[in-house]
């Protein structure tokens, strides 16, 4: 059992742990993070925390097990689900991926098929929303995500975040035909807000492509992979040679 100062310090190193995680000193959160969980196992915070930096040190294995281990102790944890649902996409595991993400819809009120009605501006049940349909697009779950933000009010559809990837999913569904004809508009507007996204970089080469200037899509798709060697994946599903090794 935890005793009250444990806990205390538990608090700290939880505090440190994210300010380290925030700043990019990963290995310091780790031992926070760790240190945390060798007092209380069931430290729910220290394993989502754990289970954040698995990702992105690309160790969706093990991130699988901390946000498990998370939702061992709160079902209903939200950030545990949709963290745990990336670690499964990323490891190919579709089918209880989407069981996860359904739930976080749930969660908020939302069901496909139905009207969705939000706040005119973004509360945290619509960043959830958004969560899910970056989730969907990111890893291939095309028709669901379209399901999904064809029930977007203006509130949503205005997002950023669901801006870049509704670009992304019409770029892929575009792939062997003609770009929408206000795409190329869609997309400066975006980089007007969010300027020097790799994402955006990579559509940008799309346009590019269309219009047949052929150095300037290589140059482009070589910059986006360059700053985030992630947008591998997307770069295949729009129809990019990269090579073997995204190079």
């Amino acid at each position: 059992m935890v005793t009250e100062g444990q806990s205390v310090k538990n608090e700290a190193l939880l505090k440190r742990a994210r300010a380290s995680e925030q700043n990019g000193k990963l290995v310091e959160a780790i031992r926070c993070y760790t240190l945390v969980i060798g007092v209380d196992s069931a430290a729910i915070d220290a394993h989502i925390g754990l289970g954040r930096i698995e990702l992105e040190l690309d160790r969706p294995a093990s991130a699988l097990e901390h946000f498990t281990r998370a939702l061992m102790q709160r079902n209903d944890h939200i950030g545990a689900r949709l963290g745990r649902a990336r670690a499964l996409l990323t490891l190919g595991n579709h089918e209880h991926a989407l069981r996860d993400i359904n739930f976080a819809l749930k969660s908020v009120g939302f069901k496909t098929g139905e009207i969705l009605l939000v706040p005119k501006k973004i509360d945290k049940k619509s960043l959830v929303i958004i969560d899910c349909f970056s989730l969907l697009t990111a890893f291939g779950e095309y028709r669901i995500a379209r399901e999904m933000v064809a029930q977007f009010p203006p509130a949503l559809l205005a997002d950023p975040d669901v801006m870049i990837e509704l670009l992304y999913l019409d770029a892929v569904e575009a792939s062997a035909s003609p770009l929408p004809a206000d795409f190329a508009q869609r997309l400066r507007a975006y980089e007007k807000m969010r300027a020097d996204d790799p994402l955006a970089l990579l559509l940008s080469a799309c346009v590019s492509r269309q219009v047949g200037a052929t150095l300037r899509e290589r140059e482009q798709v070589e910059r986006a992979l360059a700053q985030e060697p992630e947008l591998a994946y997307r770069a295949q599903a729009l129809g990019f040679d990269i090579g073997p090794e995204g190079d």
